[in-house]
Protein backbone atom coordinates (compact mmCIF):
# COMPACT_ATOMS: atom_id res chain seq x y z
CA UNK A 1 0.00 0.00 0.00
CA UNK A 2 1.00 3.46 -0.88
CA UNK A 3 0.93 5.81 2.45
CA UNK A 4 -0.62 9.26 1.10
CA UNK A 5 1.43 11.76 1.97
CA UNK A 6 -1.57 14.00 3.24
CA UNK A 7 -3.44 11.58 5.39
CA UNK A 8 -2.54 8.25 7.58
CA UNK A 9 -4.66 5.67 8.38
CA UNK A 10 -4.04 5.27 12.40
CA UNK A 11 -7.65 5.38 13.39
CA UNK A 12 -7.09 8.67 15.70
CA UNK A 13 -4.40 10.38 14.01
CA UNK A 14 -5.16 13.85 12.92
CA UNK A 15 -4.73 14.63 8.70
CA UNK A 16 -1.52 16.33 7.64
CA UNK A 17 -4.11 18.38 5.25
CA UNK A 18 -6.40 20.91 7.37
CA UNK A 19 -8.21 21.86 4.21
CA UNK A 20 -9.37 19.81 1.20
CA UNK A 21 -11.43 20.13 -2.14
CA UNK A 22 -13.26 17.43 -3.37
CA UNK A 23 -14.17 17.43 -6.75
CA UNK A 24 -17.99 16.19 -7.39
CA UNK A 25 -20.74 15.07 -5.14
CA UNK A 26 -21.37 11.97 -6.24
CA UNK A 27 -21.94 8.71 -3.57
CA UNK A 28 -17.83 8.85 -3.72
CA UNK A 29 -17.37 12.71 -3.02
CA UNK A 30 -19.80 12.69 -0.21
CA UNK A 31 -18.15 9.95 1.28
CA UNK A 32 -14.69 11.63 1.11
CA UNK A 33 -16.06 14.51 2.51
CA UNK A 34 -18.04 13.14 5.45
CA UNK A 35 -15.20 11.24 6.98
CA UNK A 36 -12.76 13.86 6.73
CA UNK A 37 -15.42 16.12 7.89
CA UNK A 38 -15.91 13.86 10.97
CA UNK A 39 -12.08 14.11 11.34
CA UNK A 40 -12.17 17.85 11.57
CA UNK A 41 -10.71 18.93 8.33
CA UNK A 42 -11.95 21.76 6.64
CA UNK A 43 -13.52 20.39 3.71
CA UNK A 44 -15.26 22.28 0.59
CA UNK A 45 -17.23 20.39 -2.33
CA UNK A 46 -17.49 21.33 -5.37
CA UNK A 47 -20.19 20.44 -8.04
CA UNK A 48 -21.32 21.33 -11.45
CA UNK A 49 -24.64 20.42 -11.25
CA UNK A 50 -27.69 21.63 -9.52
CA UNK A 51 -28.23 18.60 -7.22
CA UNK A 52 -26.03 15.85 -4.94
CA UNK A 53 -25.88 12.55 -5.97
CA UNK A 54 -23.63 12.14 -9.24
CA UNK A 55 -25.62 8.93 -10.45
CA UNK A 56 -27.74 8.16 -7.43
CA UNK A 57 -30.22 9.87 -8.17
CA UNK A 58 -33.73 9.42 -7.30
CA UNK A 59 -37.12 11.04 -8.25
CA UNK A 60 -40.79 10.34 -6.85
CA UNK A 61 -39.30 6.51 -5.39
CA UNK A 62 -37.63 5.82 -8.50
CA UNK A 63 -34.14 5.23 -8.79
CA UNK A 64 -32.72 6.96 -12.04
CA UNK A 65 -29.09 5.52 -11.49
CA UNK A 66 -27.37 3.30 -9.08
CA UNK A 67 -30.47 1.26 -7.56
CA UNK A 68 -29.07 -1.91 -6.18
CA UNK A 69 -26.69 -3.06 -3.00
CA UNK A 70 -24.93 -5.79 -4.30
CA UNK A 71 -24.45 -8.49 -2.09
CA UNK A 72 -25.87 -7.92 1.19
CA UNK A 73 -23.75 -8.61 4.25
CA UNK A 74 -20.17 -7.21 4.71
CA UNK A 75 -21.18 -4.53 2.08
CA UNK A 76 -20.19 -1.07 2.94
CA UNK A 77 -23.15 0.18 1.55
CA UNK A 78 -25.19 -1.81 4.21
CA UNK A 79 -22.99 -1.02 7.01
CA UNK A 80 -23.50 2.87 5.98
CA UNK A 81 -27.19 2.45 5.68
CA UNK A 82 -26.95 1.53 9.39
CA UNK A 83 -24.76 4.13 10.78
CA UNK A 84 -27.01 6.27 9.27
CA UNK A 85 -30.73 4.93 10.03
CA UNK A 86 -31.33 4.52 6.79
CA UNK A 87 -33.96 1.69 5.86
CA UNK A 88 -33.56 -1.18 3.27
CA UNK A 89 -34.72 -3.94 1.88
CA UNK A 90 -33.86 -7.26 1.19
CA UNK A 91 -34.42 -8.62 -2.41
CA UNK A 92 -32.93 -12.14 -2.09
CA UNK A 93 -31.19 -13.95 -4.90
CA UNK A 94 -29.03 -12.24 -7.36
CA UNK A 95 -29.93 -8.78 -9.22
CA UNK A 96 -29.23 -10.15 -12.27
CA UNK A 97 -32.00 -11.71 -12.24
CA UNK A 98 -34.66 -8.90 -11.56
CA UNK A 99 -36.13 -9.24 -8.18
CA UNK A 100 -34.56 -12.37 -7.41
CA UNK A 101 -33.96 -15.99 -9.13
CA UNK A 102 -36.73 -17.86 -7.56
CA UNK A 103 -39.98 -16.04 -9.10
CA UNK A 104 -38.17 -15.14 -12.29
CA UNK A 105 -40.20 -16.85 -15.10
CA UNK A 106 -38.05 -18.18 -18.01
CA UNK A 107 -39.70 -18.25 -21.79
CA UNK A 108 -38.57 -21.18 -24.10
CA UNK A 109 -38.21 -21.18 -27.70
CA UNK A 110 -42.00 -21.94 -28.12
CA UNK A 111 -43.33 -19.54 -25.75
CA UNK A 112 -44.13 -22.31 -22.83
CA UNK A 113 -42.64 -21.47 -19.53
CA UNK A 114 -39.90 -23.48 -18.16
CA UNK A 115 -40.36 -25.90 -15.29
CA UNK A 116 -38.69 -25.01 -12.27
CA UNK A 117 -36.47 -28.18 -13.04
CA UNK A 118 -35.66 -27.21 -16.41
CA UNK A 119 -35.24 -23.71 -15.17
CA UNK A 120 -32.66 -25.14 -12.60
CA UNK A 121 -30.85 -26.86 -15.69
CA UNK A 122 -30.06 -23.98 -17.50
CA UNK A 123 -28.48 -22.31 -14.53
CA UNK A 124 -26.61 -25.04 -13.17
CA UNK A 125 -25.18 -25.65 -17.08
CA UNK A 126 -24.13 -21.82 -17.09
CA UNK A 127 -22.17 -22.07 -13.37
CA UNK A 128 -20.35 -25.05 -15.22
CA UNK A 129 -18.98 -22.89 -18.16
CA UNK A 130 -18.44 -20.42 -16.06
CA UNK A 131 -16.23 -23.07 -14.08
CA UNK A 132 -14.57 -23.68 -17.45
CA UNK A 133 -14.08 -20.31 -17.86
CA UNK A 134 -12.46 -19.74 -14.74
CA UNK A 135 -10.12 -22.67 -15.75
CA UNK A 136 -9.49 -21.04 -19.04
CA UNK A 137 -8.44 -18.01 -17.26
CA UNK A 138 -6.13 -20.03 -14.86
CA UNK A 139 -4.49 -21.52 -17.91
CA UNK A 140 -3.89 -18.48 -20.10
CA UNK A 141 -2.70 -16.82 -16.72
CA UNK A 142 -0.17 -19.69 -16.43
CA UNK A 143 1.02 -20.19 -19.40
CA UNK A 144 1.25 -16.26 -19.87
CA UNK A 145 -0.91 -16.38 -22.89
CA UNK A 146 -2.12 -12.75 -22.34
CA UNK A 147 -5.77 -11.89 -22.50
CA UNK A 148 -8.51 -12.19 -25.00
CA UNK A 149 -12.37 -10.91 -24.63
CA UNK A 150 -14.91 -12.66 -22.87
CA UNK A 151 -16.65 -13.13 -25.56
CA UNK A 152 -13.95 -15.23 -27.67
CA UNK A 153 -13.53 -17.15 -23.99
CA UNK A 154 -16.95 -18.32 -24.42
CA UNK A 155 -16.55 -19.03 -27.92
CA UNK A 156 -13.86 -21.28 -27.28
CA UNK A 157 -15.40 -23.26 -23.82
CA UNK A 158 -18.44 -23.93 -25.97
CA UNK A 159 -16.51 -25.09 -28.47
CA UNK A 160 -15.71 -28.11 -26.56
CA UNK A 161 -18.94 -28.79 -24.74
CA UNK A 162 -21.43 -31.25 -26.40
CA UNK A 163 -24.89 -28.84 -25.91
CA UNK A 164 -28.07 -28.49 -27.61
CA UNK A 165 -28.71 -25.23 -29.76
CA UNK A 166 -31.67 -24.22 -26.70
CA UNK A 167 -28.96 -25.12 -24.06
CA UNK A 168 -25.85 -23.02 -26.16
CA UNK A 169 -28.71 -20.28 -26.23
CA UNK A 170 -29.78 -20.29 -22.37
CA UNK A 171 -25.66 -20.65 -21.51
CA UNK A 172 -25.44 -17.20 -23.50
CA UNK A 173 -28.52 -15.59 -21.73
CA UNK A 174 -27.13 -16.34 -18.80
CA UNK A 175 -23.57 -15.21 -19.53
CA UNK A 176 -24.83 -11.74 -20.94
CA UNK A 177 -26.78 -11.12 -18.05
CA UNK A 178 -24.18 -11.01 -16.18
CA UNK A 179 -22.13 -9.29 -17.93
CA UNK A 180 -24.52 -6.52 -18.94
CA UNK A 181 -25.91 -6.09 -15.83
CA UNK A 182 -23.24 -6.17 -13.76
CA UNK A 183 -20.42 -4.56 -16.10
CA UNK A 184 -22.68 -2.25 -18.33
CA UNK A 185 -21.23 -3.69 -21.48
CA UNK A 186 -21.30 -6.95 -23.90
CA UNK A 187 -19.37 -10.14 -23.83
CA UNK A 188 -16.66 -8.99 -26.35
CA UNK A 189 -16.02 -5.81 -24.64
CA UNK A 190 -15.25 -7.95 -21.63
CA UNK A 191 -11.63 -9.36 -20.60
CA UNK A 192 -11.56 -12.52 -19.76
CA UNK A 193 -8.97 -11.76 -16.82
CA UNK A 194 -11.03 -9.33 -14.61
CA UNK A 195 -14.69 -9.57 -16.18
CA UNK A 196 -15.99 -10.54 -12.76
CA UNK A 197 -13.09 -9.43 -10.51
CA UNK A 198 -14.89 -8.51 -7.04
CA UNK A 199 -18.15 -10.21 -7.74
CA UNK A 200 -18.48 -12.43 -5.13
CA UNK A 201 -16.49 -10.26 -2.28
CA UNK A 202 -19.85 -9.83 -0.49
CA UNK A 203 -22.31 -12.04 0.87
CA UNK A 204 -25.38 -13.48 -1.06
CA UNK A 205 -28.42 -11.46 -1.40
CA UNK A 206 -29.09 -8.02 -2.68
CA UNK A 207 -30.67 -5.25 -0.89
CA UNK A 208 -32.69 -1.84 -2.47
CA UNK A 209 -32.66 1.59 -0.53
CA UNK A 210 -36.40 1.87 0.64
CA UNK A 211 -36.24 5.17 -0.27
CA UNK A 212 -34.32 5.17 -3.17
CA UNK A 213 -30.25 5.50 -3.50
CA UNK A 214 -30.82 9.17 -3.27
CA UNK A 215 -31.47 8.65 0.80
CA UNK A 216 -28.12 7.54 1.19
CA UNK A 217 -26.83 10.54 -0.94
CA UNK A 218 -28.59 13.15 0.77
CA UNK A 219 -27.79 12.04 4.34
CA UNK A 220 -24.36 11.71 3.40
CA UNK A 221 -24.47 15.28 2.21
CA UNK A 222 -26.33 17.05 5.35
CA UNK A 223 -24.34 19.50 6.96
CA UNK A 224 -20.86 19.26 4.27
CA UNK A 225 -19.86 22.81 2.86
CA UNK A 226 -21.48 22.05 -0.81
CA UNK A 227 -21.32 24.42 -3.81
CA UNK A 228 -23.59 23.69 -6.42
CA UNK A 229 -23.26 25.05 -10.17
CA UNK A 230 -19.29 24.97 -9.64
CA UNK A 231 -18.40 23.72 -13.06
CA UNK A 232 -14.47 22.69 -12.56
CA UNK A 233 -12.44 23.88 -15.41
CA UNK A 234 -8.82 23.86 -14.39
CA UNK A 235 -6.83 22.05 -11.70
CA UNK A 236 -3.64 22.92 -10.53
CA UNK A 237 -1.65 21.20 -8.02
CA UNK A 238 2.19 20.53 -6.35
CA UNK A 239 3.31 18.52 -3.63
CA UNK A 240 2.22 21.01 -1.05
CA UNK A 241 -0.95 22.86 -2.48
CA UNK A 242 -3.69 22.69 -5.12
CA UNK A 243 -5.79 25.12 -6.82
CA UNK A 244 -9.44 24.68 -8.32
CA UNK A 245 -10.83 27.07 -11.15
CA UNK A 246 -14.48 26.66 -11.42
CA UNK A 247 -17.20 28.60 -13.37
CA UNK A 248 -17.86 30.52 -10.02
CA UNK A 249 -14.45 31.34 -8.75
CA UNK A 250 -11.12 30.01 -7.74
CA UNK A 251 -10.42 27.36 -4.52
CA UNK A 252 -7.26 26.44 -2.67
CA UNK A 253 -6.54 24.06 -0.25
CA UNK A 254 -3.65 21.59 1.08
CA UNK A 255 -4.69 18.52 -1.05
CA UNK A 256 -7.41 17.83 -3.53
CA UNK A 257 -9.99 14.58 -4.16
CA UNK A 258 -11.11 14.16 -7.42
CA UNK A 259 -14.39 12.28 -7.70
CA UNK A 260 -15.40 13.39 -11.28
CA UNK A 261 -16.89 10.64 -13.83
CA UNK A 262 -14.39 9.09 -16.02
CA UNK A 263 -16.59 10.33 -18.81
CA UNK A 264 -15.67 13.60 -17.66
CA UNK A 265 -12.44 13.29 -17.65
CA UNK A 266 -11.71 11.60 -20.97
CA UNK A 267 -13.65 14.06 -22.76
CA UNK A 268 -10.88 17.00 -21.70
CA UNK A 269 -13.49 19.37 -20.03
CA UNK A 270 -11.15 19.75 -16.97
CA UNK A 271 -7.32 21.10 -17.47
CA UNK A 272 -4.92 19.10 -15.06
CA UNK A 273 -1.25 20.97 -14.43
CA UNK A 274 0.85 19.13 -14.17
CA UNK A 275 -1.10 16.85 -16.73
CA UNK A 276 -2.54 13.52 -15.40
CA UNK A 277 -0.76 10.16 -15.97
CA UNK A 278 -1.35 8.53 -18.95
CA UNK A 279 -2.61 6.05 -17.47
CA UNK A 280 -6.14 7.72 -16.06
CA UNK A 281 -6.26 9.88 -18.77
CA UNK A 282 -6.83 6.09 -20.80
CA UNK A 283 -9.42 4.61 -18.10
CA UNK A 284 -12.47 3.24 -19.40
CA UNK A 285 -15.94 3.19 -18.18
CA UNK A 286 -18.68 1.51 -19.45
CA UNK A 287 -22.60 1.96 -20.08
CA UNK A 288 -25.92 0.47 -18.04
CA UNK A 289 -29.09 1.59 -19.33
CA UNK A 290 -32.84 1.04 -17.36
CA UNK A 291 -35.94 1.24 -18.85
CA UNK A 292 -39.07 1.76 -16.10
CA UNK A 293 -42.64 1.95 -17.05
CA UNK A 294 -45.10 4.34 -14.82
CA UNK A 295 -47.98 1.30 -14.34
CA UNK A 296 -50.34 4.56 -12.17
CA UNK A 297 -52.11 5.12 -15.53
CA UNK A 298 -55.58 3.02 -16.47
CA UNK A 299 -54.58 -0.31 -17.87
CA UNK A 300 -55.87 -1.00 -21.37
CA UNK A 301 -53.85 1.66 -22.93
CA UNK A 302 -52.17 0.69 -26.41
CA UNK A 303 -48.74 1.25 -27.38
CA UNK A 304 -47.71 0.52 -30.57
CA UNK A 305 -43.97 -0.74 -30.69
CA UNK A 306 -41.96 -0.05 -33.27
CA UNK A 307 -43.05 -3.11 -34.85
CA UNK A 308 -46.62 -2.31 -35.31
CA UNK A 309 -47.12 -4.20 -32.83
CA UNK A 310 -49.93 -3.39 -30.24
CA UNK A 311 -49.36 -4.23 -26.63
CA UNK A 312 -52.04 -3.78 -24.17
CA UNK A 313 -50.92 -2.63 -20.33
Amino acid sequence: MKTSQYFTYAKNATPRAQSVVVVGAGIAGLAAARTLTDRGVNVTVLEGRDRIGGRCWTRDGLDYGAHWIHGTEGNPLTNMARKLSLPIMFVGGDSSYSGGWEPLVMVGEDGRHLSPEEKLQTILLADSVRDKLDSLRRQRLANKAGDISLRAALDEVLSDEYITDEERRAVEWHIALMARDDCGADDPSLSLLWWDEGYEVYGYGDSVFADGFGALTNALGTGLDIRMQHVVRRIEYDPSRVSVTTSDGSFEADAAIITLPLGVLKAGSVEFSPRLPVAKEHSGWATSLRSCCDMTSPSGVAINTSTGISVVL
